[in-house]
């Protein structure tokens, strides 16, 4: 798995997971396999941008989960199709 990104207190990063099988997807949905040529990890400004962009997706079709993480790798919040909450806690 890439190393977790370096990145400014205001910001946050978003996992992509295939709910079902646990997988980590790469940005463009397809399971991550290679630290090279796949990115895991999703760079946002702020939280209210991931959790827009995850609901976007959530709107759309519920087969993926959305993990947040802070600056420092501590878990904010998963969005997904076994979450019913879909919004800053």
């Amino acid at each position: 798995m890439e190393k977790f990104p370096e990145i400014k207190k205001e910001q946050v990063v978003l996992l992509r997971v295939d709910p079902p099988t646990g997988h980590i997807l790469d940005e463009t949905f397809k399971l991550y396999r290679d630290n090279n040529n796949q990115k895991a990890y999703s760079i946002f400004k702020s939280l209210e941008e991931a959790i827009e962009y995850a609901n976007n997706f959530l709107d759309k079709t519920s087969q993926y989960e959305f993990s947040i993480y802070d600056y420092q790798n501590n878990f904010i919040q998963t969005l997904g199709p076994y979450k019913s909450k879909r919004s800053l806690e």
